[in-house]
């Protein structure tokens, strides 16, 4: 039986941009006010129903609040229908009800993102009993900590062969934070992935990540880290967890907003410890860092038992004046004392380390950098050596693309490094501020929203490093 769709829209233009996409997978029916809408919504089962929040309001005088009533009505009539608002962002992160009820999307999405946000729509609302089941016996064993983090926003993109979801939410201090959820069919087909924030801002200042930018400084508690895990398994990337049919991976990476090593080690390592209890999940993490001479002594010290941790060492430069240059963090640090680290753990947890290089034009893409790494790497057999481009706005005068990547890899073949040690990685979901370098919260002029939020948070003081 074909899918039905209403669209309520008062001003009929987003039913104009978006109807001919979405009759592709649906029988598409519009409602320019609310006694058509109820009296369509009363006659006939729609599968999704998309409010327009400027629709709900009677005036313009109106409270959200007030003119949500209205979608959470039908919500409550019809908890079958999935049920998706678009609209401004600033105004719909103002009731928290919304994220839990409904799917939304900005008025301005792509057809190709907004039929992925509707099959999450549905998805969600249409579990069976068997994947209820199963999503209970896996969860339940998780610390109940989803509340630590308010979900406020899902945003979806279809692009480069994946499907990427960025999920922004604000955390009990009123600071906002943006993970991301990313599966890539044509590559890893089984595999979901989690991208996870371990603090607001990092402080490292590194001159090509967008974190750079972020001067606020917090690091997440455990159970923010967890609540992160929780929600991002809400998504319908990660449906194949809980179905049966399926040999389905789940990946908890520590790759979004801050170095979880450097600033937040113990709350990080507790939340691993936590999530590996659970049994059911069975996790593999990745954990990004510029590296830490005393973090990294303290992990072999205390969690080389884990078998299910890789580490990706954000390295980039193998000159360490240089690296200290662009990565003043790294400053005292010994590469000669992190390369035998890291080598230790790999010995120990049987994980080989990548090593990864953002290339930058004319800083460190030349045959002397690729003779650098041959001779401190190209002969470690603990060691994966990851190429990746620079992004256009944080050195725009440096950027880099795939050409620049594979004349590289070239490069370091020339001087040693075995072609097999080699990885060459792109980047997707830049668009919407979920690729990597770059999930710092893409609103947070609206979300990180006033003087109120701000003065609230200096009165409560802000947590200090753990580790």
């Amino acid at each position: 039986m074909e899918k039905r769709l209403l669209i309520a829209d008062r001003s009929g233009i987003f039913s104009a941009c978006y109807k001919n996409a979405l009759s592709e997978k649906f029988m598409v029916e519009i409602a320019l006010n609310k006694k058509q809408a109820a009296r369509l919504i009363e006659e006939t089962y729609f599968n999704v129903i998309i409010f327009d929040i400027d629709f709900l309001k009677n005036s313009k005088n109106q409270t959200l609040g007030d003119a949500v009533n209205f979608a959470v009505l039908v919500a409550d009539l019809k908890p079958r229908t999935a049920i998706v608002l678009t609209g401004p962002y600033s105004s719909l992160l103002e009731t928290p009800r919304l994220s839990n009820d409904f799917v939304i999307v900005e008025k301005e999405i792509d057809q190709g993102s907004l039929l992925i946000a509707i099959d999450n729509a549905i998805y969600r609302k249409h579990l069976s009993p068997q994947i209820r089941e199963k999503r209970f016996s896996i969860l339940s064993q998780l610390p109940l900590c989803k509340s630590a983090v308010n979900l406020k926003l899902v945003e979806a993109r279809n692009e480069g062969g994946g499907y990427v979801e960025s999920m922004t939410g604000i955390m009990k201090s009123g600071l906002p934070i943006k993970w991301v959820v990313y599966r890539l069919p044509e590559h890893e087909p089984d595999t979901c992935t989690i991208g996870l924030v371990s603090s607001v801002g990092c402080g490292l200042g590194c001159a090509f990540c967008a974190s750079r930018r972020r001067s606020i400084k917090e690091v997440l508690s455990t159970p923010e880290i967890v609540a992160q895990v929780l929600h991002g398994l809400d998504s319908y990337q990660a449906k194949g967890l809980f179905e049966d049919a399926t040999d389905f991976n789940l990946r908890l990476s520590f790759t979004c907003e801050g170095d979880m090593i450097c600033s937040n080690f113990e709350n990080g390592m507790r939340a691993i410890r936590e999530i590996n209890a659970s049994g059911n999940l069975r996790p593999e993490f990745i954990i990004t860092t510029i590296g830490h001479e005393k973090k990294l002594a303290l992990y072999l010290a205390r969690y080389s038992d884990l078998k299910n941790v890789f580490f990706y060492w954000s390295l980039h430069f193998m000159d360490e004046l240089k690296r200290g240059q662009f990565m003043p963090a790294t400053r005292g640090h010994s590469l000669t004392r992190m390369i035998d680290l890291f080598d230790e753990i790999a010995q120990i947890s049987g994980r080989k380390v990548t090593a990864s290089f953002i290339l930058m034009r004319g800083i460190n893409d030349d045959a002397g950098h690729a003779a650098m790494i041959a001779e401190k790497l190209g002969g470690r057999e603990n060691f994966l050596i990851k190429l990746q481009p620079l992004r256009g706005d944080l050195l725009p005068d440096r950027t880099t693309g795939r050409e620049d990547l594979a004349a590289f890899r070239d490069l370091l073949i020339k001087a040693g490094v075995p072609e097999a040690k080699i990885r060459i990685r792109g980047i997707i979901g830049d668009d919407i501020l979920a690729g990597c370098g770059t999930t710092v919260p893409g609103d947070v002029r609206k979300i990180w929203l006033d003087k109120e939020v701000r003065k609230n948070y200096i009165i409560k003081g802000r947590r200090k490093k753990t580790g």
